[in-house]
């Protein structure tokens, strides 16, 4: 069953658009055609995007940071999908924005542009106040 359901799009992409890059991905593409990314491998529940930062809270050895989303570059399977001009709070640890300077990137600072791959995780219901839904994975 999964060989037809795999041909069927095929065939119908190669029709309606020839000029598709990736027709052996039809399966991630369909999801989120917006932003398809042939070349992109992310795990499920990840995004990667470039974004502005609007925000940075510092609390001990994390961050709070409001991105406003510029482009989204890809998603995982099963990911909570982000529209560009939106703002997503994100958690950064300490160990993160120090592997970011050593790449040379000024993560907390206002104004800056960042791209980074980011995952989805659902906050326990019983955290007040209730963080992030979103962290950061890598910086690049």
């Amino acid at each position: 069953m999964a060989q037809q359901s795999e041909k069927a799009p095929s065939e119908s992409e190669t029709e309606e658009q020839p000029t598709a890059a990736a027709p052996t991905t039809p399966a991630q593409a369909a999801p989120h055609a917006s932003q398809p990314a042939p070349g992109l491998s992310l795990s499920p529940g990840q995004a990667k995007i470039t974004a502005f930062v609007v925000s940075v809270e510092t609390n001990g050895a994390s961050h709070i940071c409001t991105l406003k989303i510029d482009k989204v570059h890809g998603y995982g399977a099963s990911t909570k999908p982000v529209a560009i001009g939106n703002e997503v709070r994100v958690s950064v640890k300490d160990s993160q924005v120090e592997r970011a300077q050593a790449k040379g990137l000024a993560f907390l600072k206002t104004g800056s542009s960042v791209d980074v791959t980011m995952l989805f995780q659902k906050p326990p219901a019983m955290i007040s106040p209730t963080p992030p839904t979103w962290s950061v994975t890598e910086f690049h």
